[in-house]
């Protein structure tokens, strides 16, 4: 298959990931309330399910505004992650050689998962917004990624090795 060109894409906060963030949360506190506000529960088993729920919604608050700006790259073989501005400490991505899947596409946003073997996957959330110039680019590569990874030959291929 034919790969598509390189591509550096930044991964920035996004207003599209704060709002699906908070409505993930929303779905998930939705049954813990009814829940609550249903049944006879025990002052500690409320008290244990609300902090949980509310705790969860604060880490994924956190991790939102504590993103650093990073840049998604794709080299025409494999994905990669790094800082979008050099650390003086080390020069080595954050992710490297990790295959991508599209687990959310809203056209205009793309909830992304990359996977590196040995590691737990990374989820990263890119908006057209953040280089309109490069999206049309970015969604090719991506495309081209996930067609080579389900193509019969690499799949037969690997399954002979």
């Amino acid at each position: 298959m034919h790969s598509a060109a390189s591509v550096a894409y930044p991964v920035l906060r996004s207003r599209r990931e704060a709002v699906c963030l908070a409505m993930m949360w929303l779905l998930g506190a939705a049954p813990v309330v009814g829940w609550l506000a249903g049944t006879r529960t025990s002052v500690w088993a409320g008290l244990l399910v609300g902090g949980w729920t509310i705790g969860v919604g604060l880490a994924a608050m956190i991790q939102w505004l504590c993103g650093r700006p990073r840049m998604l790259r794709w080299n025409g073989e494999a994905w990669s992650i790094d800082e979008s501005v050099p650390s003086t400490i080390t020069d080595k991505p954050l992710i490297e050689s990790a295959s991508i899947s599209v687990s959310l596409d809203l056209q205009s946003s793309m909830l992304l998962r990359l996977k590196q073997s040995g590691r737990l996957p990374a989820w990263v959330f890119v908006d057209r917004s953040a280089a309109p110039q490069r999206w049309h680019a970015l969604r090719c590569a991506v495309t081209a990624a996930q067609a080579d990874a389900l193509s019969p030959a690499r799949t037969s291929a690997q399954g002979a090795a």
